[in-house]
């Protein structure tokens, strides 16, 4: 145990025995702290190891950055945790860096649908299922058009529009 001789003083405890711990325990609300404040402060595995960043409680959800030159950041919540953007006073942004597309999916991609937001001024937002899925709109209203000129509602490429009820005894209405 390295520390002051002061009894409130923070400590360094290095566990004795195999894959003993060495512990960081600060008095009171006390935090660790790295690097000169001139310069990034630097955490990181020695050798080619990922680093884990988790609570002391074994339920927690953690956050790995994975090692390697394409190494993945996984953010893992416990069970029903989420995953927060925000303060909850100012909006939160999920952004690129760079001029870069945003693509969200599931599954690491595989078997799942996107929604991919193309960087660069006039793009479109792709809503694609994977294979015949739907992408359903849950709403009392779906309202399209920016509100001061025409809206365009069409089909992609050479093919019928058709409008009808989630009733299949009803009629449609096909525009060819």
């Amino acid at each position: 145990i390295l520390k002051t001789g002061n009894a409130t003083t923070s400590n360094l405890t290095i566990v004795d025995g195999g894959d003993g711990d060495v512990q960081v325990n600060t008095d009171g609300t006390g935090k660790l702290s790295v690097g000169s404040g001139s310069a990034a402060g630097v955490v990181s595995s020695i050798g080619d190891h990922d680093l884990l960043l988790q609570t002391g409680n074994a339920t927690t959800g953690n956050i790995t950055i994975a090692d390697g030159a394409s190494g993945t950041i996984k953010l893992m919540p416990n069970t029903d945790g989420a995953i927060a953007i925000g303060n909850g006073v100012q909006t939160g942004k999920l952004t690129t860096r760079g001029t870069t597309d945003l693509v969200l999916s599931t599954n690491s991609g595989v078997n799942s649908g996107t929604i991919t937001i193309t960087d660069a001024v006039n793009q479109s937002i792709a809503l694609a299922p994977n294979g015949t899925g739907d992408i359903s709109l849950t709403a009392d209203n779906v309202v399209v058009g920016p509100g001061d000129a025409q809206a365009v509602i069409k089909s992609s490429g050479d093919h019928n529009l058709v409008l009808k009820t989630g009733n299949s005894t009803t009629g449609t209405i096909v525009i060819e």
